[in-house]
């Protein structure tokens, strides 16, 4: 699936389940799931920071402190752990 489709798709399910949690974490939750679910294909910070509905800075940011390593380094450690398991 195009991740232009995937993010429509997702657009209206982050507006429903906003309406129940604006929890940062939830939305973090769901960012960290489309990565394991998409690390094989392209994938911008801006299009994961538009999942969360912020900006790339605040994205950038919040994604450090949630993970604990910068969103560039979380992706390549994802890539290099799965290769590893090939």
């Amino acid at each position: 699936m195009p991740l232009v489709a995937y993010l429509a798709a997702q657009r209206d399910l982050l507006r429903l389940t906003a309406a129940t949690s604006r929890r940062k974490g939830d939305r973090m939750a769901a960012v960290r799931a489309y990565l394991e679910a998409h690390y094989t294909e392209p994938i911008r910070l801006a299009d994961a920071a538009a999942l969360m509905h912020v900006g790339v800075s605040r994205f950038r940011h919040a994604f450090a402190a949630s993970v604990g390593v910068s969103f560039g380094a979380y992706l390549a450690q994802l890539r290099l752990a799965r290769a590893k398991a090939l």
